[in-house]
């Protein structure tokens, strides 16, 4: 079993490519600098989209994002 951050870690090269394929004009260019944002909960989605229809988005703790590190300890990364 790996962390939530382990596993973004993991597959940090696939996201940034799919998210550069997506949205070539926008994100080609900062290609390598892609930050990427999870709630704690880790179902990132659903919560802000109940968050937001509670019309506490702001207040409420579960809809907090963390930011995730492209190398993690324990994620098999050579660089940490």
């Amino acid at each position: 079993t790996i962390t939530l951050h382990q596993g973004i870690s993991r597959i940090w090269n696939l996201i940034e490519e799919h998210a550069c394929r997506l949205r070539p004009v926008e994100l080609g260019r900062e290609y390598g600098t892609l930050e990427i944002w999870c709630s704690k909960e880790g179902d990132t989605e659903i919560l802000s989209s109940q968050a937001t229809a509670k019309g506490n988005a702001a207040e409420d703790e579960a809809w907090s994002l963390v930011k995730m590190e492209k190398n993690v300890l324990g994620s098999g990364s050579d660089k940490v």
